[in-house]
């Protein structure tokens, strides 16, 4: 008798262990579904268990704050810059508490190496691109005309490579795009004609140069009605060049491009012309941004201002690189203690 009296007495230990779960849960479940009148209630939403309820209100996969910095990291990794500061901008909206644990990623650590992978993109770009613009500057030329648009050529070069490298330090030692520039910029004023893109090689030309053995000229007095009008919009828009209306001389040149019209090899066609265009506009706000410095340094502030607002219209107009605008407007700000100019 003993033995079983001993296995009773667990047996009602164990009764009495679960009865408080069982008024806590499966007694109060009971009395949910039927209700107080003992008729069945409307049956409760079942609540997640185990990983789900660790998951519940946090963000679907797709919208992870971290998973969108890891994604941030390898389009950073791939050179992809402007997809990696938007992940990292959705990451930081995605967390708006800020919290991503101790030794976590953060969107300020991605966006600082993005800054540093883009920098170094530039810089690798810029000196890429001051080789190009000193191997061209430096090119033998048939004539002044190939001479000068080599120049300018070059010299848009030096100034898109100047922009992407960014200000130098006493320790770049190298090739520099602000030093190139100048050295263009003193090469090209001596040659005393307006550049046109290089065109074909015609009858009489240089071999082996792609230019025309004379600087192409316009066609006159041309049969075709498209080419008639279309040089009539190039000798309109000559003239607003001449003026100083770089846009009206720009949309009579993209006009004349839309007529149509068939040019021939070293015919003076739209595209010559708004070349030649750019060459003009980046002499002439070359020239205004030397004048502002010179009113600058006589405390003519107003004069520098205005003069640095026309070269910014011409670089916005004939979409030029308008660093040094940039950079007149800075010292003119300084100089006028904030009077003009741009901070």
């Amino acid at each position: 008798m003993y033995p079983a009296t001993k296995w009773s007495w667990k047996r009602l230990a164990a009764k009495l262990l679960l009865v408080p779960v069982l008024a806590g849960g499966g007694v109060a479940a009971v009395q949910a579904q039927l209700g107080k009148g003992g008729t069945p209630a409307p049956a409760a939403p079942m609540m997640p268990t185990g990983s789900a309820a660790k998951t519940k209100g946090a963000p679907a996969s797709g919208s992870d704050p971290k998973q969108m910095l890891k994604d941030a990291r390898k389009a950073l990794d791939a050179g992809r810059f402007d997809e990696a500061t938007i992940l990292a901008q959705q990451a930081e909206s995605s967390n708006p508490g800020g919290k991503w644990g101790l030794f976590g990623d953060t969107p300020a650590s991605v966006r600082e190496d993005i800054a540093k992978g883009k920098a170094k993109a530039d810089r690798a770009k810029s000196e890429q691109l001051v080789k190009e613009a000193k191997a061209l500057a430096a090119k033998p030329a048939a004539n002044d005309a190939e001479r000068a648009y080599n120049l300018d050529t070059a010299l848009q070069m030096a100034r898109k490579a100047d922009q992407l490298h960014g200000p130098y330090s006493t320790w770049d030692m190298g090739d520099r795009a602000d030093k190139l520039i100048k050295d263009i910029e003193a090469a090209r004023a001596k040659v005393k004609v307006a550049s046109a893109p290089r065109p074909p090689v015609t009858g009489g030309g240089v071999a082996g140069t792609g230019v025309a053995a004379k600087p192409a000229t316009p066609v006159a007095g041309a049969s075709d009605a498209k080419k008639a009008a279309a040089v009539k919009l190039i000798a309109e828009g000559r003239a607003c060049a001449d003026k100083g209306d770089f846009a009206g001389a720009k949309a009579k040149f993209q006009d004349a491009d839309k007529c149509g019209a068939s040019w021939a090899a070293g015919e003076y066609a739209p595209g010559f012309a708004l070349q030649e265009l750019n060459a003009r506009g980046a002499a002439a706000m070359d020239a205004l941004v030397r004048d502002a410095q010179t009113a600058t340094a006589a405390k003519d502030y107003a004069k520098a201002d205005s003069a640095l607002n026309a070269a910014g219209a011409i670089a916005n107009t004939l979409g030029l690189f308008p660093k040094a605008v940039s950079e007149g407007k800075a010292a003119l700000w300084t100089a006028s203690a904030g009077k003009h100019g741009t901070a």
